[in-house]
């Protein structure tokens, strides 16, 4: 289908996440995205976004991510660290070290 003849500069159905250039598309979890924003107001403070592949924990973090951004309040890296189910801590540690030398 071609979607610039409906008006669309591209896909509206894209699983694509949201990124800087989409972030004024995100809607939806404005309770999630205030307790996020309150939290990592503060010094030192990170927050684990947890879910299922497919739901949309990349875009929402990628909100959160580029909302403070813009604002110069947080750095984040672009990267992400997957996290398997039934992992011990060592083997987390052990990926977090691994994804901060890259």
């Amino acid at each position: 289908m071609k979607w610039q003849s409906l008006g669309f500069k591209e896909d509206p159905l894209s699983t694509e996440p949201i990124f800087i250039e989409t972030l004024a598309l995100y809607t939806g979890h404005d309770k999630e995205i205030k307790t996020c924003l309150n939290v990592l107001s503060d010094v030192n403070r990170r927050v684990v976004i947890e879910g299922k592949r497919g739901v949309g924990t990349t875009s929402f973090a990628n909100y959160v991510r580029f909302s403070l951004q813009t604002e110069k309040l947080l750095f984040t890296p672009r990267n992400e660290i997957r996290v398997d189910p039934n992992w011990q801590i060592e083997t987390l540690l052990s990926v977090i070290v691994a994804n901060i030398v890259r």
